[in-house]
C-alpha cells in the first residue's frame, strides 16, 4: 500500500499573544513618525538613518506581529505567518537564541546559514518576540533543536 500521507508535526507552536495594549501601539507609531522626520530632513545623514530605521522598524515589529505559528516536523520547520509562509531544512538553522535589546523586551531568534534569499526574507534570522509563544512551548522547542544538533544560546 503506497503511504502517500504527509508526515506530521513533531511539535506546533501557536502564538500566544495578540494584543500588546496602546502603549505599544503609541510607542510603534510614535516611532514611525521619528523614522518619516528623519527621511524628509534636509541633513546629509538624516535620510539615510531614517531609511534605516524604517526597514528596521519593518522587520521588528510589522513581521513579528505576522506570525501565527512554528510547525516542526521531521526534516524541516515551517514558519507560517498571516500572508505567507517560510520552510526551512533543520541544516539552515546555524542556531537559536534569545536576547533581549530591552528590559522585558526578550526575543527568540532563528539565526539562518548565510543565504541570499535568508538576507532578503528575514536578514539572515528569524525574530519573534519570547512574549509571543508560551514558556512550555519555548522549553519543548529548544529539546527539539538540541535533539536536531542545533546548539542554543542565551544572551539575555
Amino acid at each position: 500500500m503506497n503511504d502517500t500521507k504527509p508526515s506530521e508535526p513533531l511539535l506546533i507552536i501557536k502564538r500566544a499573544r495578540r494584543f500588546y495594549g496602546p502603549f505599544y501601539a503609541v510607542v510603534k507609531i510614535l516611532q514611525f513618525y521619528i523614522t518619516i522626520v528623519f527621511i524628509m530632513l534636509d541633513k546629509p545623514y538624516a535620510p539615510i538613518v531614517g531609511w534605516i530605521t524604517l526597514i528596521g522598524l519593518f522587520y521588528t515589529a510589522v513581521i513579528p506581529n505576522c506570525f501565527k505559528f512554528i510547525a516542526c516536523y521531521d526534516d524541516k520547520v515551517i514558519v507560517r505567518y498571516i500572508f505567507w509562509q517560510r520552510i526551512l531544512k533543520y541544516d539552515e538553522i546555524k542556531y537559536i537564541a534569545t536576547f533581549a535589546y530591552l528590559p522585558g523586551g526578550e526575543t527568540l531568534c532563528l539565526k539562518l546559514k548565510f543565504n541570499l534569499a535568508n538576507i532578503v526574507f528575514n536578514l539572515s534570522s528569524i525574530i519573534l518576540p519570547l512574549s509571543y509563544i508560551t514558556k512550555e512551548d519555548f522549553e519543548k522547542l529548544k529539546i527539539l533543536m538540541s535533539d536536531k544538533n542545533i546548539e542554543y544560546r542565551d544572551f539575555i
